[in-house]
């Protein structure tokens, strides 16, 4: 265990920043469970389902020792330095954690826990005399006052390693939508792996060599205690320490955050922070470890004649690489003194209490302005306390789920002011966010002494909260929309019904007129059973056989091309009755000879051999057939008059090529067999083609569409079908705000394949709809 603490001491150039670190990055959002350890309550009412967060945080800093910008390294001999007066004691303090894992879990939106297992180490030199830390600086040269005593007061050197599991709990206490309360609570059971502490109220010391850094201290009284280890579990007691905290949040606006969907009204929205400002307030570490002193330490007097190697035995310097010691000792300074009668076989060790402050400002969207502190709380009569030094820091930041930029300026208990960069980008793809930071980036701004160090790293593997996505915009979530690039009704699942008869489009095949569902959906207003699509008299009840046209005599001659309506008559005389002619004889006047007349007193049809046509016998005969090859009365062209008469149905029936001269860009869109959907794939193509024109109604551009079939099942389906593809397609535009009466709509059923039918290949580039961009004239 010795050799990682020993390889994280040695990249504390490198990594980490500890609670300067939080002290900026606490305000980030999307921090998972990072956040809380300066603020408990931060994982209550957040972004996050569940988040699993790990990182390495370090931090050098020191009120008279600077590192040179242009040094390639930190803590070593070879370091550079800078140096700088210091109005109080001389102070150096490193603290490092190693957060293995912490885990955020929310019961529900008002209540969260959270676990972390960290390891910590804190070393704390604080007291320093001005003479004894210049002449450091000057590596202890002839530069410094030989042999003149100088006093110091408040001397003290702490170092403690420990292990800690911290159990989080945080709540809402309020929420009143526009302003919420949330506060938080960790208890944290610590387990004291090393600690060490040499302290003295007041004393004198004096350099003893010309070039070196020996020191000879003067009468001065020590309290000195390092932890006995051979015993580790009778040596020292589990510690327990606290955080509480809480979070006031102000939210305007928070009616923007709240949406109907499904069927529920005013679902709020978890996946986005809400506030126009929040304030937080928290104490953190609250708690000691008791250890016991090993026999090896006791305090004791210096008399006049201990002699201290200053760089190693003093604590001032960092980790040495020829000398790797994970905590200095100080038995060779008690061995030399006299000890003193009043000791204790034990010591406590207590954690390194902080006040943490913080405020962030929502200045627009995605932009934030914070302020976060920290504030050590200590004893200066307590021999063995280790703290965070003082940092307050203003940061501005880019926020959002995908990235976070921060730039936290930052003014520190050294005097210093430092710009530092803190950075989280979530990896695409995956639900990981990596972060970076450093407190201060001073040296990239030219060579100056850095009297404070740090870089930081770090993963958050988080299960964000989501907001239903509704791609169509018609309030049903895409999960349940089985039409989700179509706007559509709750009732059909979130497929459209344009017409309003109650029939989804999916299974209408008149979507823009209103029909039955036993004609799918398609009208039939005379009630003929034949759709007004193929009616041609769709007022008056018909045979579909007379093209859904009244035949009132029954004589195979329907009305409108019937000269005589209301009597029996015959084809070849217009459905008038012949007069007796005298070589033969004909009772009933219908054009059929007695001999050959099966009904020769019933006026009928010369298909039927003189008997009546109607619906009781007309699918025994094949009467479509022979009227195809007969037209005596030139019926098709009478109902050609007719289509003229009746009123304009969705979509044309086109029997000649377009004009395409004002062509601009064609889109074709392909269907699978016998269905008029839209896969997927077209949605966006359809999407991005109604956004690159100007389709407005003062527009330069309009569509025209066309739909096709292949030859499978008859023709009059298939036109139908061709119908009912290009009116979706249609459809489609208009949910892309194309003008309703900027779309013609024209359809071909099987009559204009772009390839022969003689197969399935050719077949499925006949099951189209072409979009015809065209120009306006």
């Amino acid at each position: 265990m010795k050799y990682c603490y020993f390889l994280l001491l040695s990249l504390i150039p490198f990594l980490g920043t500890s609670q300067a670190l939080y002290n900026s990055y606490s305000n980030d959002n999307y921090n998972g469970y990072s956040g809380s350890f300066a603020q408990p309550a931060s994982i209550a009412n957040s972004v996050y389902k569940l988040s699993i967060t790990t990182s390495f945080q370090s931090m050098v800093t020191s009120n008279f020792k600077g590192m040179n910008s242009s040094a390639l390294s930190i803590g070593f001999d070879n370091e550079q330095k800078r140096y700088k007066d210091h109005r109080s004691g001389g102070y150096e303090a490193r603290n490092n954690t190693l957060d293995l894992l912490g885990l955020q879990y929310e019961i529900n939106h008002n209540n969260t826990i959270g676990y972390a297992f960290r390891t910590r180490f804190f070393s704390n030199v604080t007291g320093l005399p001005n003479e004894f830390t210049l002449a450091d600086h000057n590596d202890f040269d002839s530069t410094k006052p030989l042999n003149s005593l100088f006093s110091f007061s408040n001397y003290n050197m702490s170092q403690f390693v420990y292990n800690e599991h911290r159990f989080n709990y945080a709540r809402v206490l309020i929420n009143d939508n526009d302003r919420v309360l949330k506060a938080g609570i960790a208890l944290k059971v610590i387990n004291g792996i090393d600690a060490t502490f040499l302290a003295a109220s007041e004393g004198e010391m004096k350099f003893t060599e010309n070039t070196g850094d020996q020191i000879d201290f003067n009468n001065t009284d020590f309290q000195y205690g390092k932890a006995e280890k051979k015993n580790q579990f009778s040596s020292r007691q589990p510690g327990f320490g606290i955080d509480f905290g809480a979070v006031y949040e102000f939210r305007p606006n928070h009616k923007e955050y709240f949406y109907d969907m499904d069927g529920q009204r005013n679902i709020e929205k978890y996946n986005t922070p809400k506030y126009k400002w929040k304030v937080g307030a928290s104490i953190t570490d609250i708690g000691r470890v008791k250890f016991s002193k090993d026999a090896a330490s006791f305090n004791f007097n210096s008399n006049d004649s201990i002699q201290a190697n200053s760089f190693y035995q003093f604590g001032i310097g960092g980790f040495n690489i020829n000398n790797p010691s994970l905590l200095k000792n100080y038995d060779s300074l008690a061995n030399q003194g006299t000890k003193l009668s009043d000791q204790d076989d034990k010591f406590n060790m207590n954690l390194p209490t902080a006040l943490n402050l913080q405020f962030d400002f929502n200045l627009i969207k995605n932009i934030y302005l914070s302020y976060a502190s920290t504030i050590p709380l200590k004893s200066k009569n307590d021999p063995s306390k280790i703290y965070y030094k003082a940092i307050h820091s203003f940061t501005p930041r880019i926020e959002t789920e995908k990235f976070c930029a921060q730039l936290p300026i930052s003014i520190q208990a050294n005097g210093t002011i430092n710009v530092g960069l803190v950075g989280r980008v979530k990896i695409p793809g995956s639900p990981i966010q990596a972060y970076m930071g450093a407190q201060n980036i001073n040296n990239w701004l030219g060579v100056r002494g850095r009297f404070t160090r740090n870089i930081s790293a770090g993963i958050v593997i988080g299960s964000l909260y989501q907001v239903l996505t509704d791609f169509d915009g018609d309030k049903i979530s895409d999960g349940k929309d089985e039409c989700i690039f179509d706007p559509g009704l709750e009732k059909f699942k979130g497929c459209p019904d344009s017409d309003g008869d109650g029939i989804p489009d999916k299974e209408d095949y008149c979507i823009y007129t209103a029909g039955i569902r036993e004609k799918n959906g398609c009208p039939d207003t005379d009630g003929d059973g034949i759709i007004d699509l193929d009616d041609q008299c769709p007022e008056d009840k018909g045979l579909a056989i007379h093209y859904g046209c009244p035949d009132k005599d029954r004589d195979g001659v329907i009305d409108v091309a019937d000269r005589c309506p209301d009597e029996p008559g015959i084809e070849l005389n217009n459905g008038c009755p012949f007069e007796n002619r005298q070589c033969c004889s004909d009772n009933d006047g219908d054009g059929v000879p007695n001999d050959y007349d099966k009904c020769p007193e019933i006026s009928g049809s010369v298909y039927n051999f003189g008997c009546p046509i109607d619906s009781s016998n007309l699918e025994k005969i094949k009467l479509k057939e022979e009227k195809t090859d007969k037209d005596p009365n030139n019926t098709i062209d009478k109902v050609d008059e007719i289509k003229s008469k009746v009123p304009t149905q969705e979509g044309t029936i086109l029997t000649k090529p377009l004009d395409r001269t004002d062509e601009i860009e064609v889109l074709n869109i392909y269907f699978d067999v016998d269905d008029a959907s839209v896969q997927p794939e077209y949605d966006l193509k359809i999407r991005d083609l109604a956004k690159r024109y100007d389709f407005s109604t003062n527009g330069k551009y309009k569509l025209v569409m066309i739909g096709h079939t292949d030859n499978d099942g008859s023709d009059n389906y298939n036109l139908i079908l061709s119908k009912k593809r290009a009116e979706t397609v249609r459809r489609k535009f208009e949910g892309n705000k194309v003008d309703y009466d900027l779309i013609t709509v024209y359809y071909y059923g099987e009559n204009r394949p772009i390839k022969s039918n003689d197969n399935k290949e050719n077949k499925q580039f006949n099951r189209r709809v072409e979009v015809i961009v065209m120009k306006v004239k």
